[in-house]
């Protein structure tokens, strides 16, 4: 039996495959993406246009290239404060992974926790 999709609620599985898209950087494809989480293309495709990967990818972007831009303004000398500045960064790339911001500055999450 095939797996209904809700695009309001994104599994662990999803979210893992793009993850993997997202981190293969210049050489992303999504055959690429089915070979690594042992998946077919056709459902890569399918979860990705579902689930808006290349939007969230954009907004991703845009979060790194703004924390290499505070990266620069801010040194920290510090190991412990710099552990603190990463922690933080990885943080708010987990979070900017799971909501699409609108032009209106709403957040929207992509994905729903599961429900005992």
């Amino acid at each position: 039996m095939r797996e209904k999709l809700n695009p309001s609620i994104e599994r662990q599985r999803h979210f893992h495959a793009f993850e993997v898209w997202r981190d293969m950087g210049v050489e992303r494809t999504y055959r690429a993406v089915a070979r690594e989480v042992k998946a077919s293309p056709g459902s890569v495709l399918k979860w990705a246009n579902l689930y808006k990967w290349k939007e969230r990818l954009n907004q991703h972007s845009k979060t790194v290239a703004k924390r290499l831009e505070r990266a620069i303004l801010m040194k920290v000398d510090d190991p412990i404060s710099q552990k603190l500045v990463d922690s933080m960064n990885q943080a708010e790339t987990i979070i900017d992974s799971v909501f699409i911001k609108e032009t209106d500055g709403n957040l929207i999450p992509l994905i729903k926790p599961k429900s005992k």
